[in-house]
């Protein structure tokens, strides 16, 4: 896995400078950004053109969700009509944020001390199509609910609220260059709102089943953390409880990873009467142990509140 940082690029501009000094760069090494009405334009360099393109794709990922820390997997599908297909798939830091460059088009090259420059254009409307694909999965279910049902606005608040950041970037993105981004951002601000003020007469209430791996794991206290800086009210009436049974932990090695699964319960209840029951296992692969169990306690908190899990 490679990190793509505002270094990486810095570097990468110097480079195209000192190109530009030695009079053999290109005109379109060093200009700032060249995007066009229906294409991305973004550069990248490597040992061979393949690492260019891969290093070149990486950067527009940065550029447009800051922080991406991305590793490339090609994938070459040939369609009936004899067309290969080919996608970039771009998998972030969290492995959460992911994007599908589908066939990438390299429009020149160029060599210089052993290393490979290319430039490269990527077609804007298929790679918003899979962010309104993303956005629309995570939004659709959360987006519908009654709107003078306190209930329902708490429970579908607690849903996004684990992917708020990642899905308002997402939005943010997409206003950005499409009007349907102000659209979805102005229906998510309305669930904002609802949920804000419904938690703000509401105090909640975590219940922890007593067993030593809830100990260990310190799931308690980070889910109070979690639950006390949402803002819910101390002193309301209406209360809301959260149930947390389990989870029961497994863990094994597959090398060169640890694996850690952790199963368990939830269960909602508002004034006293159930609301939601919901199974969660999680499953997480990391190179040590202590990554492992620490990323796997993490999507379990998480897993509380989702819907998809």
């Amino acid at each position: 896995m490679r990190s793509f940082s505002i270094s990486h690029l810095l570097g990468l501009a110097i480079v195209a400078l000192v190109l530009v000094a030695c009079a053999s760069s290109p005109k379109w090494l060093t200009e700032a950004n060249s995007d066009t009405q229906s294409q991305f334009i973004t550069v990248g360099s490597g040992t061979s053109k393949e690492s260019a393109l891969q290093d070149a794709l990486a950067n527009l990922a940065n550029r447009l969700i800051v922080n991406v820390q991305a590793q490339t997997i090609t994938n070459n599908q040939k369609r009936a009509d004899g067309e290969v297909l080919q996608t970039f798939d771009i998998t972030g830091t969290s492995r959460s944020e992911h994007f599908s460059f589908i066939n990438p088009t390299v429009l020149n090259t160029t060599t210089h001390n052993n290393a490979t420059y290319v430039q490269v254009a990527v077609d804007k409307a298929r790679f918003f199509k899979q962010i309104n694909a993303i956005v629309d999965k995570k939004l659709t279910t959360a987006l519908d609910y009654e709107f003078d049902n306190k209930v329902s606005i708490i429970s579908r608040g607690l849903q996004i609220w684990p992917e708020l950041p990642k899905i308002e970037a997402y939005l943010n993105l997409l206003a950005m260059y499409q009007p349907v981004g102000k659209i979805k951002q102005a229906k998510l601000d309305n669930l904002k709102r609802d949920f804000l003020e419904a938690i703000a007469d509401t105090k909640m209430k975590v219940v922890i089943s007593p067993n030593d791996n809830i100990r260990q794991l310190g799931i308690g206290q980070s889910l109070t953390q979690r639950i006390n800086s949402m803002g819910f009210s101390e002193q309301a009436n209406d209360e809301l409880t959260l149930l947390v049974v389990g989870p029961t932990v497994q863990s094994f090695r597959a090398e060169p990873f640890t694996v850690t699964k952790l199963a368990g319960q939830s269960v909602l209840f508002f004034n006293g009467q159930k609301v939601m029951t919901k199974p969660i296992t999680v499953t997480k692969y990391e190179r040590s142990a202590a990554m492992s169990l620490a990323s796997a306690k993490a999507s379990f908190i998480d897993a509380l509140f989702t819907e998809d899990l």
